[in-house]
């Protein structure tokens, strides 16, 4: 019992979920220790630092062509295009935004397993959380949450595997028949590690408990950045493929300088299952993460709602996937990708979105510099 006065991990734990139900208990003690060596994830972001005249740049110089008031997509668009990139990420700050979340929660699962977590202010909610198959209840947690999408399409939201958590991970993928994983990530980035190798070089086969992991082949990339390759996994009888694609050119805490490439790396794994469940990861499986699907989740919504606010899409990701998106830039991709996407579809012209693009890629390349 903890001397009188004296604040424990638990009760830190309990504040910074401002709400959030949790229970103390002698495990959760005695993981302390371990948990005050691990890193916060999250961090107090900075606004883009533009000149005045393009800080508050107004829209864009191209006037704007008629759009179809019908088309929810074209009424999205030409809102984005009436906001600067500053004004929108400001909308996140002024709107409070990052105190969004759902009104009823609890993480027991989440406290009682503190060296399976990556970071220690990163919760995984148990109303969402993936329960692991054929594992007792002592034993079926992983920091990961279900998000299901509009269509019915369903995610697994995960964190970077960590060296105890590689065979659930692996676990996870082959029992819930996941054939596509994402990562967004890499396994270092800036001198800090972000990810657990949890997949075989080039004609390797790695082992993580009863699972077997066995480079398959090389597939065509999505770009030079985004590298595709199979995995045959085994365990016992049971045989499993996934395909893997790595994204290793996304800023953690920062967003690419042109959507396009996630654009198409999106479109690729979700024109390739339609129904399967795709498993998504960055570091902490909340930002890049979220982010990511949270692209075609606001698609979806833009199209069937006329009053669309992407601040309901952060509350309905965030009740499944606990912290998703983190911060104003984040929230500013998410329209950059949607306008980007739908400027290459012709539901808006591509020249009146120049001005727009051209400023928003001035404050990220500023951004991303900043960072290294």
């Amino acid at each position: 019992m903890p001397a009188p006065g004296k604040t424990t991990s638990v009760d830190r734990l309990k504040r910074s979920a401002e709400g959030g139900v949790a229970a103390s208990s002698p495990a959760a003690n005695k993981q302390s220790a371990k948990k005050e060596n691990k890193k916060n994830f999250i961090k107090e972001e900075q606004p883009p630092e533009n000149h005045k005249e393009e800080a508050e740049a107004a829209p864009p110089s191209v006037p704007p062509q008629p759009v179809d008031e019908k088309d929810y997509r074209a009424r999205f668009c030409k809102q984005v295009l009436a906001m600067s990139p500053k004004k929108i990420f400001r909308e996140y700050k002024e709107g409070d935004m990052a105190k969004i979340k759902p009104e009823n929660y609890t993480y027991l699962t989440y406290q009682r397993n503190e060296e399976k977590n990556r970071y220690p202010d990163i919760l995984c909610i148990d109303e969402t959380r993936v329960v692991l198959k054929e594992r007792d209840a002592t034993n079926d947690y992983i920091h990961a949450s279900w998000v299901k999408l509009p269509n019915g399409r369903k995610y697994i939201c995960t964190q970077g595997p960590l060296k105890e958590t590689l065979e659930d991970f692996w676990h996870m993928i082959v029992t819930e028949k996941s054939p596509i994983i994402v990562m967004l990530c890499n396994l270092e980035e800036q001198g800090e590690s972000k990810c657990e190798r949890y997949y075989p070089k080039e004609g390797k086969t790695l082992t993580f408990g009863k699972y077997s992991v066995k480079y398959k082949k090389e597939l065509k990339a999505v770009t030079s950045d985004i590298p595709v390759a199979q995995y045959t996994i085994t365990a016992g009888s049971t045989t499993h493929t996934v395909t893997h694609y790595m994204c290793q050119n996304w800023t953690d805490h920062a967003c690419p300088v042109d959507a396009a490439p996630i654009i198409k790396l999106l479109k690729k794994v979700t024109g390739e299952s339609k129904k399967d469940i795709i498993t998504v990861h960055c570091s902490a499986g909340i930002g890049r993460t979220a982010t990511f699907l949270g692209i075609e989740y606001a698609s979806l919504k833009v199209q069937s709602e006329s009053d669309f606010k992407m601040e309901q899409l952060l509350r309905e990701l965030r009740a499944q996937r606990f912290h998703a998106v983190q911060g104003g830039t984040q929230y500013l991709f998410l329209h950059v990708a949607l306008l980007q996407m739908w400027s290459a579809e012709g539901i808006v012209s591509p020249e009146s979105c120049q001005s727009f693009f051209d400023s928003y890629k001035r404050t990220m390349t500023h951004m991303i510099s900043r960072k290294k």
